[in-house]
Protein backbone atom coordinates (compact mmCIF):
# COMPACT_ATOMS: atom_id res chain seq x y z
CA UNK A 1 0.00 0.00 0.00
CA UNK A 2 3.00 2.29 0.31
CA UNK A 3 3.09 5.48 2.36
CA UNK A 4 -0.66 6.03 2.72
CA UNK A 5 -2.42 8.69 4.80
CA UNK A 6 -4.34 7.67 7.94
CA UNK A 7 -7.11 10.18 8.76
CA UNK A 8 -7.46 11.19 12.39
CA UNK A 9 -11.23 10.90 12.70
CA UNK A 10 -13.40 9.03 15.21
CA UNK A 11 -15.25 5.87 14.27
CA UNK A 12 -18.67 4.65 15.34
CA UNK A 13 -18.90 1.04 16.48
CA UNK A 14 -22.68 1.40 16.80
CA UNK A 15 -22.89 2.48 13.16
CA UNK A 16 -20.74 -0.49 12.13
CA UNK A 17 -22.99 -2.91 14.02
CA UNK A 18 -26.18 -1.39 12.57
CA UNK A 19 -24.74 -1.46 9.07
CA UNK A 20 -23.52 -5.05 9.41
CA UNK A 21 -26.89 -6.26 10.69
CA UNK A 22 -28.78 -4.40 7.95
CA UNK A 23 -26.55 -5.91 5.28
CA UNK A 24 -26.92 -9.37 6.77
CA UNK A 25 -30.70 -9.05 6.79
CA UNK A 26 -30.59 -7.95 3.15
CA UNK A 27 -28.46 -10.93 2.02
CA UNK A 28 -28.81 -13.69 4.65
CA UNK A 29 -28.54 -16.72 2.37
CA UNK A 30 -25.48 -15.45 0.50
CA UNK A 31 -23.69 -14.72 3.77
CA UNK A 32 -24.32 -18.01 5.58
CA UNK A 33 -23.30 -20.21 2.64
CA UNK A 34 -19.52 -20.09 3.41
CA UNK A 35 -20.13 -21.10 7.03
CA UNK A 36 -22.39 -23.98 6.03
CA UNK A 37 -19.95 -25.21 3.37
CA UNK A 38 -17.02 -24.94 5.78
CA UNK A 39 -18.92 -26.91 8.42
CA UNK A 40 -19.81 -29.62 5.90
CA UNK A 41 -16.18 -29.85 4.82
CA UNK A 42 -15.03 -30.16 8.44
CA UNK A 43 -17.66 -32.86 9.04
CA UNK A 44 -16.48 -34.89 6.05
CA UNK A 45 -12.81 -34.62 7.05
CA UNK A 46 -13.64 -35.59 10.65
CA UNK A 47 -15.72 -38.56 9.51
CA UNK A 48 -12.91 -39.80 7.28
CA UNK A 49 -10.37 -39.38 10.09
CA UNK A 50 -12.48 -41.33 12.56
CA UNK A 51 -13.14 -44.07 10.04
CA UNK A 52 -9.43 -44.52 9.44
CA UNK A 53 -8.65 -44.41 13.16
CA UNK A 54 -11.11 -47.12 14.28
CA UNK A 55 -9.77 -50.66 14.46
CA UNK A 56 -11.72 -53.87 14.62
CA UNK A 57 -12.60 -55.14 18.12
CA UNK A 58 -10.63 -57.98 19.60
CA UNK A 59 -12.19 -61.44 19.22
CA UNK A 60 -11.67 -64.01 21.99
CA UNK A 61 -12.37 -67.71 21.43
CA UNK A 62 -13.47 -69.93 24.31
CA UNK A 63 -12.08 -73.37 23.42
CA UNK A 64 -14.26 -75.23 25.95
CA UNK A 65 -17.61 -73.87 24.87
CA UNK A 66 -16.63 -72.99 21.33
CA UNK A 67 -18.01 -69.51 21.87
CA UNK A 68 -16.86 -66.26 20.36
CA UNK A 69 -16.86 -63.17 22.50
CA UNK A 70 -16.19 -59.62 21.37
CA UNK A 71 -14.22 -57.39 23.66
CA UNK A 72 -15.06 -53.72 24.07
CA UNK A 73 -11.34 -53.01 24.07
CA UNK A 74 -9.93 -51.78 20.77
CA UNK A 75 -6.34 -51.86 19.71
CA UNK A 76 -4.84 -48.39 19.47
CA UNK A 77 -4.41 -47.04 15.92
CA UNK A 78 -1.06 -47.88 14.39
CA UNK A 79 1.07 -44.93 13.30
CA UNK A 80 2.48 -46.43 10.14
CA UNK A 81 3.60 -44.41 7.12
CA UNK A 82 0.21 -44.72 5.42
CA UNK A 83 -1.67 -43.36 8.44
CA UNK A 84 0.74 -40.44 8.85
CA UNK A 85 0.53 -39.48 5.16
CA UNK A 86 -3.27 -39.62 5.19
CA UNK A 87 -3.38 -37.55 8.39
CA UNK A 88 -1.13 -34.88 6.85
CA UNK A 89 -3.23 -34.76 3.67
CA UNK A 90 -6.46 -34.45 5.65
CA UNK A 91 -4.97 -31.73 7.85
CA UNK A 92 -3.76 -29.67 4.88
CA UNK A 93 -7.10 -30.17 3.14
CA UNK A 94 -8.97 -29.01 6.23
CA UNK A 95 -6.77 -25.92 6.62
CA UNK A 96 -7.15 -24.92 2.97
CA UNK A 97 -10.92 -25.43 3.01
CA UNK A 98 -11.19 -23.28 6.14
CA UNK A 99 -8.98 -20.55 4.67
CA UNK A 100 -10.91 -20.61 1.39
CA UNK A 101 -14.26 -19.99 3.02
CA UNK A 102 -12.88 -17.44 5.51
CA UNK A 103 -11.35 -15.56 2.59
CA UNK A 104 -14.66 -15.81 0.74
CA UNK A 105 -16.52 -14.33 3.71
CA UNK A 106 -14.17 -11.35 4.02
CA UNK A 107 -14.16 -10.91 0.23
CA UNK A 108 -17.95 -10.79 0.28
CA UNK A 109 -17.93 -8.20 3.07
CA UNK A 110 -15.55 -6.03 1.04
CA UNK A 111 -17.82 -6.31 -2.01
CA UNK A 112 -20.79 -5.25 0.13
CA UNK A 113 -18.90 -2.21 1.45
CA UNK A 114 -17.90 -1.21 -2.07
CA UNK A 115 -21.52 -1.28 -3.18
CA UNK A 116 -21.09 -4.14 -5.64
CA UNK A 117 -24.05 -6.26 -6.65
CA UNK A 118 -24.44 -9.14 -4.17
CA UNK A 119 -25.42 -12.42 -5.77
CA UNK A 120 -25.02 -16.10 -4.82
CA UNK A 121 -21.29 -16.08 -5.66
CA UNK A 122 -20.41 -12.88 -3.78
CA UNK A 123 -19.49 -14.80 -0.61
CA UNK A 124 -18.13 -17.88 -2.39
CA UNK A 125 -15.43 -16.43 -4.65
CA UNK A 126 -12.26 -15.42 -2.76
CA UNK A 127 -10.00 -12.55 -3.74
CA UNK A 128 -6.19 -12.87 -3.76
CA UNK A 129 -6.31 -16.30 -2.13
CA UNK A 130 -2.63 -17.14 -2.63
CA UNK A 131 -1.44 -13.99 -0.86
CA UNK A 132 -4.01 -14.64 1.88
CA UNK A 133 -2.49 -18.05 2.59
CA UNK A 134 0.96 -16.48 2.84
CA UNK A 135 -0.24 -13.73 5.16
CA UNK A 136 -2.08 -16.18 7.41
CA UNK A 137 1.00 -18.41 7.52
CA UNK A 138 3.18 -15.51 8.68
CA UNK A 139 0.57 -14.48 11.26
CA UNK A 140 0.18 -18.03 12.58
CA UNK A 141 3.93 -18.46 13.00
CA UNK A 142 4.09 -15.18 14.92
CA UNK A 143 1.11 -16.16 17.09
CA UNK A 144 2.61 -19.56 17.92
CA UNK A 145 5.90 -17.95 18.88
CA UNK A 146 3.95 -15.45 20.95
CA UNK A 147 2.14 -18.18 22.86
CA UNK A 148 5.45 -19.93 23.48
CA UNK A 149 6.67 -16.66 25.01
CA UNK A 150 3.91 -16.61 27.66
CA UNK A 151 0.82 -15.53 25.67
CA UNK A 152 1.17 -11.74 26.01
CA UNK A 153 3.26 -11.35 22.82
CA UNK A 154 0.59 -13.34 20.94
CA UNK A 155 -2.10 -10.90 22.07
CA UNK A 156 0.09 -8.01 20.92
CA UNK A 157 0.58 -9.65 17.51
CA UNK A 158 -3.15 -10.32 17.22
CA UNK A 159 -3.83 -6.64 17.83
CA UNK A 160 -1.09 -5.20 15.61
CA UNK A 161 -1.78 -7.50 12.65
CA UNK A 162 -5.58 -7.63 12.86
CA UNK A 163 -6.04 -5.82 9.52
CA UNK A 164 -3.28 -7.64 7.62
CA UNK A 165 -5.51 -10.33 6.08
CA UNK A 166 -8.20 -7.76 5.26
CA UNK A 167 -5.63 -5.57 3.49
CA UNK A 168 -4.28 -8.58 1.59
CA UNK A 169 -7.74 -9.59 0.40
CA UNK A 170 -8.95 -6.10 -0.44
CA UNK A 171 -5.85 -5.00 -2.35
CA UNK A 172 -3.03 -6.53 -4.36
CA UNK A 173 -0.64 -5.94 -1.48
CA UNK A 174 1.72 -8.80 -0.61
CA UNK A 175 1.84 -10.40 2.84
CA UNK A 176 4.84 -8.48 4.20
CA UNK A 177 3.50 -5.10 3.12
CA UNK A 178 0.05 -6.02 4.46
CA UNK A 179 1.55 -6.78 7.86
CA UNK A 180 3.47 -3.48 7.80
CA UNK A 181 0.33 -1.57 6.81
CA UNK A 182 -1.71 -3.15 9.60
CA UNK A 183 1.04 -2.33 12.09
CA UNK A 184 1.09 1.29 10.95
CA UNK A 185 -2.70 1.63 11.23
CA UNK A 186 -3.01 -0.02 14.64
CA UNK A 187 -0.17 2.02 16.14
CA UNK A 188 -1.61 5.28 14.78
CA UNK A 189 -5.27 4.60 15.60
CA UNK A 190 -5.01 2.66 18.86
CA UNK A 191 -8.49 3.24 20.32
CA UNK A 192 -10.34 2.62 17.05
CA UNK A 193 -8.31 -0.50 16.31
CA UNK A 194 -8.74 -1.86 19.83
CA UNK A 195 -12.52 -1.32 19.73
CA UNK A 196 -12.70 -3.06 16.36
CA UNK A 197 -10.79 -6.09 17.63
CA UNK A 198 -12.81 -6.38 20.85
CA UNK A 199 -16.16 -6.15 19.06
CA UNK A 200 -15.20 -8.71 16.39
CA UNK A 201 -13.90 -11.16 18.99
CA UNK A 202 -17.02 -10.55 21.07
CA UNK A 203 -19.28 -11.42 18.13
CA UNK A 204 -17.38 -14.67 17.53
CA UNK A 205 -17.53 -15.60 21.23
CA UNK A 206 -21.29 -15.01 21.29
CA UNK A 207 -21.65 -17.11 18.15
CA UNK A 208 -19.59 -19.88 19.74
CA UNK A 209 -21.75 -19.85 22.87
CA UNK A 210 -24.86 -20.25 20.72
CA UNK A 211 -23.16 -23.29 19.18
CA UNK A 212 -22.91 -24.02 15.49
CA UNK A 213 -25.80 -21.89 14.22
CA UNK A 214 -24.44 -18.87 16.05
CA UNK A 215 -21.05 -19.11 14.36
CA UNK A 216 -22.66 -19.24 10.91
CA UNK A 217 -24.22 -15.84 11.62
CA UNK A 218 -21.39 -14.39 13.74
CA UNK A 219 -18.72 -15.07 11.09
CA UNK A 220 -20.11 -12.80 8.36
CA UNK A 221 -21.26 -10.22 10.93
CA UNK A 222 -17.74 -9.96 12.37
CA UNK A 223 -16.30 -9.65 8.84
CA UNK A 224 -18.78 -6.89 7.99
CA UNK A 225 -18.03 -5.01 11.21
CA UNK A 226 -14.27 -5.24 10.65
CA UNK A 227 -14.58 -4.03 7.06
CA UNK A 228 -16.84 -1.14 8.08
CA UNK A 229 -14.52 -0.06 10.92
CA UNK A 230 -11.45 -0.35 8.70
CA UNK A 231 -13.03 1.81 6.03
CA UNK A 232 -14.05 4.35 8.67
CA UNK A 233 -10.47 4.48 9.95
CA UNK A 234 -9.09 4.91 6.43
CA UNK A 235 -11.77 7.38 5.34
CA UNK A 236 -12.97 5.10 2.53
CA UNK A 237 -16.55 5.21 1.17
CA UNK A 238 -19.06 2.70 2.56
CA UNK A 239 -22.13 1.64 0.60
CA UNK A 240 -25.50 2.15 2.23
CA UNK A 241 -27.48 -0.97 3.24
CA UNK A 242 -29.61 -2.45 0.48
Amino acid sequence: MGDFPIPDQPISIAAALRWAWAQFRAHPLSMIVPGVMSALGAFVVTAISRTLAVDEPKIHVNDLNREFTFSDVFDPPTLDARTIIIAIILYLLSVNVTLYFQNSTVSGAIRVARGERIGPKAFLVPMHFRNTVRTVTIACVALVLGFVLFVVPAVVVLYLWQFSVLITIGTETGPINSVKASYRITTRRVVASLLTLVVCIGLMVIGYLICFVGLIVAGPLAALVQVHCFRQIMGLPIAEPA
